[in-house]
């Protein structure tokens, strides 16, 4: 009996230090991922920040194009005249086949 309980003695003083470092392991974890979490804050805060406006502009500038673009490509069909039948292509004298 007396070996049997060293033995468990050992075992269990074994799963306490193993929990022990799991904590210290899990503790250290998250401090590390603290610090991520600080420097990715800091580096939104230092460099994209500072430019959103910028970004804001381009981003408005690309839409106002877009919008042309669409504008002139619907008024240009507007004006244009219906395609008629046939392959579409212009013949000698300028007439659509």
């Amino acid at each position: 009996m007396d070996r049997l309980e060293t033995v468990l003695t050992s075992f269990i003083s074994e799963v306490h230090q193993d929990i022990a470092e799991m904590r210290q392991w899990r503790m250290q974890s998250q401090k590390q991922w603290g610090e991520i979490a600080q420097k990715t804050g800091s580096f939104v805060e230092d460099i994209v920040a500072p430019n959103i406006p910028r970004l804001g502009q381009e981003v408005h500038f690309y839409l106002l194009r877009r919008s042309q673009k669409q504008f002139s490509i619907k008024s240009q069909s507007k004006l244009s005249p219906p395609c008629q039948t046939g392959s579409g292509r212009l013949n000698t004298n300028g007439n659509h086949n």
